[in-house]
């Protein structure tokens, strides 16, 4: 199977992703790659709870969105 990459944009909204990661790790494609990518983070809340469910985090240390999902 070819990979998949799903690339998610937040800016601290760490009490969704669990459940969120969680229904996108489903194994029903297991070449999947989950990237998530958080917008000038005020904390460290989302990076702890996104990198418990083993995916890639990155911070866009600009608020800017549009440079963010570039």
């Amino acid at each position: 199977m070819p990979l998949c990459t799903v690339v998610m944009c937040t800016r601290d909204t760490s009490e969704d992703w669990d459940g969120c990661l969680a229904a996108v790790r489903r194994p029903a494609y297991p070449c999947l790659q989950v990237v998530v990518v958080d917008n000038g983070p005020r904390d460290h809340q989302t990076q702890a709870v996104v990198e418990k469910r083993h995916v890639r985090y990155l911070v866009g240390p600009v608020m800017e969105l549009g440079r963010v999902r570039n």
